[in-house]
């Protein structure tokens, strides 16, 4: 492992990152010194090493500065190759190779130098980076045996899918743990919620707003409730998956009101009520008398 890191104004000096909090930033600079040549980081022992918390993590991966490879709190810093270039006779291949998805051999890289490509989940091959004329086919060949490439347009349409479906469930993701009141656990709940149906997603989405609408207005419940992965994992969202319509704790309104009442009393009705309205007034008058 390199024992120099280089570390960019453009990346640090941004109002994204300068909002984050301080024991957040200087999680960053750890991870960015105990990187590998390919931006790929263990974060436990750097978290262990500096007494940091592992909230610290989630703040910078929801920030999008890192993304995590593996549930071993294995991450790949985003911004690795914008701010270092290593010579490509001096990089040591990451020993996570395999978590990192896009295809490098179709990149075009320099003769002497090359950057670590950005590879955050929304990232796609950008065909006006890649120069077809210059792929060689001579890489191929290991051991004197050829492996058969798949196209340039095969790769780009299966990245393009897995792409958009991983954005679209981050997406999805983050309005439920926004939504979700106790903000616990958000890195264990991503992981289950990646598992999830797009049934499941719904009733989930919909028992999450259902109580969160309750705990506006009962909020002694709150220390009880579960994190954000057990909620998931325990299929607790299905218990919410009917609002209630109790009135909230504090109102005016009795829980057995109708809102939508309408006085269909007849004319006749409201002239024998009055009658026997007066009726009792004159008796009272008699008594007081």
């Amino acid at each position: 492992m390199a024992q120099f890191r280089m570390i960019g104004k453009t990346v640090i000096q941004t109002q994204k990152f300068l909002r984050l909090p301080l024991e957040t930033q200087a999680v960053y600079f750890h991870l960015m010194l105990n990187a590998d040549d390919e931006g790929v980081v263990e974060a436990f022992p750097v978290i262990r090493m500096i007494g940091a918390r592992e909230d610290s993590l989630d703040e910078l991966a929801d920030k999008k500065f890192i993304n995590l490879l593996n549930d071993e709190l294995v991450y790949f810093i985003v911004d690795f190759g914008e701010q270092n270039t290593i010579r490509r006779d001096r990089i040591k291949p990451s020993r996570y190779r395999d978590l990192i998805s896009m295809p490098q051999d179709l990149i075009s890289m320099p003769q002497d130098l090359i950057s670590m490509p950005n590879l955050s989940a929304q990232s796609r091959v950008d065909k006006s980076r890649v120069d077809k004329s210059r792929v060689d086919k001579s890489r191929v060949e290991h051991s004197n045996q050829k492996i058969e490439r798949p196209s340039l347009d095969q790769i780009e349409s299966v990245s393009e899918t897995e792409t958009l479906r991983k954005a679209e469930i981050k997406q999805k993701f983050i309005a439920y743990s926004e939504l979700y009141p106790k903000k616990t656990k958000k890195r264990e709940a991503y992981e289950a919620f990646k598992q999830l149906t797009d049934d499941e997603i719904k009733r989930l989405m919909t028992g999450t707003q259902n109580l969160a609408t309750e705990l506006k207005y009962d909020k002694q419940d709150f220390k009880f409730l579960k994190n954000q992965a057990t909620f998931i994992t325990d299929e607790a969202y299905l218990d919410y998956q009917t609002a209630k319509t109790t009135a909230p704790v504090g109102s005016k309104t009795p829980e057995w009101s109708e809102p939508d009442y309408k006085n269909e009393t007849s004319a006749e009705e409201l002239a024998q009520l009055e009658k026997i309205r007066l009726d009792a007034l004159a008796k009272i008058s008699e008594v007081k008398t």
